[in-house]
């Protein structure tokens, strides 16, 4: 699942995590039955196979790409197709709080591309935690 070019040359896998992250932040716990790694397959899946309509150039906008195809995709589960913009700023807002939390100005551009990754990191390692030290984090 590697995709074609920068800036998202690596695996859609990197961003599982992430994207799972920002499920969790979104809907809580579970919800019957549809999962958050139901969600977050099924992002990924239409994330490579319609990788050819991405038209952005950075990082950041193949994040929100990312986001867009997860936000309809719960939009989709949940069967509230008309809140799928809602359902976008809301993945947005968790999603740049996060990268506030890690961000400063003072970086150079490497030093950037460094943080972009602290950001998958986070994800990564906050799925790591148990349930319970995870939600404190989240929730905080």
């Amino acid at each position: 699942m590697d995709m074609p070019s920068a800036p998202h040359n690596g695996s859609l896998e990197r961003y599982r995590e992430y994207l799972h992250l920002l499920v969790r932040l979104r809907l809580g716990s579970p919800h019957g039955r549809v999962s958050a790694s139901d969600l977050v397959q099924e992002t990924l899946f239409k994330a490579y196979r319609h990788q050819d309509q991405f038209r952005g150039e950075t990082e950041a906008e193949w994040r929100a790409y990312l986001r867009r195809i997860l936000a309809n995709t719960i939009a989709d589960a949940f069967r509230e197709r008309a809140h799928a913009k809602e359902i976008q700023l809301s993945l947005d807002r968790s999603s740049d709080c996060m990268e506030e939390w890690l961000r400063d100005d003072t970086l150079s551009p490497s030093q950037h591309a460094q943080q972009r990754e602290r950001l998958l990191a986070l994800a990564a390692g906050l799925a790591r935690l148990s349930r319970d030290e995870r939600l404190a984090v989240e929730l905080r």
